[in-house]
């Protein structure tokens, strides 16, 4: 799952997004940026196939770098969305790993400081080993 984690990570940058994985270590963060969670879906099926779902958390501030409002967080989700596509998905191999990667859905949320912009993006992931 390794390997998968680090071409998240890889087509985040490419797609634009500041994304890091379980926590930003980066200090002072840079705002907008996203921070993703890992969950199983469903156990391996018989055919190979294993399926998470990755919930990002996107968070905003007015910085010097950012206005801090909604819409530069809904910016993000937009390129997320562009390159990882609902109805396509976006797909590779990685060795002998079939992956696809697809957007599912974006929510704001309330992040109980009237300072911070908050949404949720949620990826599903499939994998099938060959």
């Amino acid at each position: 799952m390794e390997n998968v984690l680090e071409l998240i990570a890889a087509e985040m940058k490419a797609a634009g997004v500041e994304y890091h994985f379980e926590v930003n270590k980066k200090s002072p963060p840079t705002y907008p940026y996203h921070v993703g969670e890992l969950f199983p879906a469903i156990p391996t099926t018989e055919d190979g196939m294993q399926e998470y779902t990755l919930e990002l958390n996107g968070f905003n501030r007015k910085t010097e770098s950012s206005d801090g409002t909604l819409s530069e967080l809904l910016a993000d989700v937009q390129k997320i969305e562009e390159h990882f596509p609902l109805v396509d998905g976006f797909t590779t191999l990685i060795g002998n790993q079939a992956v696809m990667i697809h957007y599912i859905s974006c929510t704001p949320v309330t992040s109980g400081d009237e300072q911070v912009q908050k949404v949720q993006t949620t990826l599903s992931i499939k994998t099938w080993k060959g």
